[in-house]
């Protein structure tokens, strides 16, 4: 887990003492680039993209690809204060010049199925709106976007970027990768005050983000284990199953498939003769049917929620104390649940 997309700008009204070596920025970096459309100086530095606005350079990019040249592999809190004082050495600007107006923190959790299924576990998150985009995933987000929850198949993102060539590994060995994204917009000043880049250094403020990211999770209402089962009585409802199966599932067809198969298999037309032996069979499918359903999809959401307590901990555990010794900082699922209940109050 690591802060990845950071939006930063430098208000050289603010810090005159920064306008020489700025300058030098647009003088070489920026006069040459200027856009027709918008009118702005705009280009790329270090990674970033950078435009110049009434004496306010504007930044944006990620921190993490900055350091790694992706935001796949790993980062820990060490490389970013590594990524950082590098970055203040390019631009030869102290830190906290640069105020931040955006922040993502974000994490790649490797998990068993394809991250779509546990997507589709997600119905209801506050009064945000669910916006499905590529990748098959899609955010969570409100009109003003002053915050916005996201989930997506990060390997199914680099694939489509074409960005394989920047992984350290070959991609397959990646498995697969749900990217769960918290970014604060115009938010983010409410949540933890005015933050520059130097600020980001703080593990104090690290450490609020990373348990704020957690905590949004559990925000998310999922899918209700305990669906109203069929009731079949009669040839009609069996009928009325199938079409209602066929419709409203994206893996279409399965009851009703299973229906023809059994025609077939005992050469049976559905008819009042042998409905009565059909209902009795279909009955027993379905009845596993949903068990395993309900067992598949319980085991998505328990194995997401422990890989989320998984990714903060770690998260957490990469700080360092006062006497600069690693420490662990450990929360189990339930006391997490525990701490959520009392900030719901």
């Amino acid at each position: 887990m690591m802060y990845d997309s950071i939006f930063f700008r430098l208000d050289l009204n603010k810090f005159p003492e920064a306008l020489e070596k700025a300058q030098k920025l647009v003088d070489y970096e920026l006069k040459s680039y200027k856009n027709s459309k918008t009118n702005q100086y705009e280009n790329k530095l270090f990674g970033f993209r950078v435009k110049l606005t009434h004496k306010i350079l504007w930044f944006s990019g990620s921190i993490h690809k900055f350091y790694k040249g992706n935001n796949l592999d790993s980062m820990s809190f060490d490389d970013l204060m590594d990524a950082l004082k590098t970055l203040e050495d390019n631009f030869d600007i102290p830190l906290k010049c640069f105020e931040v107006h955006r922040l993502d923190l974000a994490a790649n959790i490797q998990v068993s199925e394809t991250p779509i299924n546990y997507i589709k576990q997600f119905f209801k998150y506050d009064k945000y709106k669910w916006v499905g985009y590529i990748n098959g995933g899609g955010r969570y987000q409100n009109k003003s976007s002053k915050k916005v929850v996201c989930f997506y198949d990060k390997i199914e993102e680099i694939k489509d970027k074409k960005l394989t060539s920047s992984l350290s590994h070959n991609i397959q060995e990646y498995g697969n990768v749900l990217r769960f994204e918290l970014r604060w917009g115009k938010r983010l000043s409410k949540v933890f005050g005015t933050l520059s880049l130097e600020s980001l250094l703080s593990e104090k403020i690290y450490e609020s983000a990373v348990n704020l990211w957690a905590v949004e999770y559990f925000k998310i209402n999922k899918l209700q284990i305990s669906k109203d089962k069929p009731v079949l009585s009669s040839t009609s409802d069996l009928e009325k199953i199938a079409l209602a199966e066929k419709i409203t599932r994206e893996s279409t067809g399965e009851i009703s498939n299973y229906i023809d198969g059994l025609r077939k298999l005992h050469n049976m037309p559905l008819d009042k003769n042998n409905s009565k032996s059909i209902l009795k069979k279909v009955k027993a499918s379905l009845e596993l049917y949903y068990a395993y359903n309900d067992s598949f999809e319980k085991f998505l959401i328990d194995e997401l929620d422990k890989k989320i307590i998984e990714a903060k901990d770690s998260a957490l555990a990469s700080l360092k104390t006062k006497d600069n010794k690693r420490h662990d900082i450990q929360l189990s699922i339930n006391e997490f649940c525990q701490l959520l209940k009392k900030l719901a109050v």
